[in-house]
């Protein structure tokens, strides 16, 4: 797995590196402002919440490794920088972004934290998601709202699947510096995505990715945080992009 650099992505920290390692990933650091290519050897390809935008040369890498059935995993970071390329790179596999922080109802955050949302898997695939029910749960830390395009906007050859989503009561804070919680004026209505599977088949070939609404989700404090199933879906994900069973970790 590579994990791209040079845009003020968040880096996986220690116990998360190692859990990966130890189901047989090697991981590799990409620093893009230097690359020329993506590597031949790359089944997985990590972008961790960007706070500055890829360059219009990178999102064209990123597609053309993904029109040849690569693999990725990418996440947003609440910014107030604008990402006008990578957000491109999101839409073009159907996802778009709100620019808002999602706030949750009670019983659905974690106590006292309204934008440390606890979802259950809405749905399950027998891609990336299998092992786990409706049941399960992901810590989703200062998720950006997603929202899948309209259907009619996407194009045929991409699959989309909603895994995990936020309640019709949640609402995106537009003004992230705001003091009042409450839903207030120019605040967006949920629900929100925060865990996406896409598929892109063309020309035989397919690219694998899945989005997260926020970086924060892969940090060390969710190992053994209760059940969450934060790690072990992410490195089920892993798996599943590099065409193998998943297996819990």
């Amino acid at each position: 797995m590579y994990v791209v650099s040079a845009h003020g992505e968040m880096e996986l920290e220690e116990g998360v590196t190692e859990l990966i390692q130890k189901a047989n990933v090697t991981i590799e650091p990409l620093d893009m402002l230097s690359a020329a290519e993506i590597p031949e050897d790359c089944n997985v390809l990590l972008i961790n919440g960007p706070t500055t935008d890829i360059s219009e040369e990178e999102l064209n890498l990123y597609k053309e490794y993904l029109d040849n059935g690569g693999g990725a995993i990418f996440t947003t970071a609440y910014t107030n920088e604008p990402l006008t390329n990578y957000e491109a790179l999101l839409e073009y596999y159907g996802v778009g972004v709100t620019h808002s922080v999602v706030l949750e109802r009670e019983g659905e955050h974690l106590p006292n934290y309204p934008t440390y949302i606890i979802n259950n898997f809405g749905s399950v695939t027998s891609d990336v998601s299998s092992e786990f029910t409706l049941d399960d749960y992901m810590v989703m830390p200062i998720v950006q709202g997603l929202k899948v395009v309209d259907g009619d906007k996407l194009r045929s050859t991409i699959t989309v699947s909603q895994i995990i989503s936020t309640t019709e009561d949640s609402y995106g804070k537009t003004n992230a510096e705001s003091e009042n919680i409450e839903k207030e004026d120019g605040d967006i209505s949920g629900p929100f995505d925060t865990v996406i599977q896409v598929t892109d088949t063309f020309k035989d070939k397919t690219g694998k990715i899945v989005i997260f609404a926020s970086p924060y989700a892969f940090k060390d404090e969710w190992i053994n945080y209760y059940n969450c199933a934060n790690i072990e879906f992410l490195i089920d994900c892993i798996d599943w992009m590099k065409g193998k069973d998943s297996k819990s970790i």
